[in-house]
């Protein structure tokens, strides 16, 4: 079986990527989070989790396309708390 790179590589791998090259990692990061993007799904009726789930699919690619590394918090940081 295939190690797949962290989510956080991933992520920064889409971000350093040309707009039009961000398809393919794009899509192995949806097919990871298929099975939360499911369990999302099902607790909504029926006829609209085809809406739900391109709006979540929108709204992830927002994130990831726009996410800010600099501004999160460091690691030492946060287990300071």
């Amino acid at each position: 079986m295939e190690k797949q790179p962290a989510f956080a590589t991933l992520v920064q791998e889409i971000q350093d990527l040309e707009y039009k090259a961000q398809e393919e990692p794009l899509d192995i990061l949806f097919e990871r989070l298929q099975p939360k993007i499911q369990h999302a799904l099902f607790q909504t009726s029926p006829d609209r989790r085809e809406d739900l789930e391109q709006e979540i699919r929108i709204k992830l690619m927002e994130i990831t396309r726009n996410y800010q590394w600099k501004e999160s918090p460091e690691i030492d940081r946060l287990l300071e708390h």
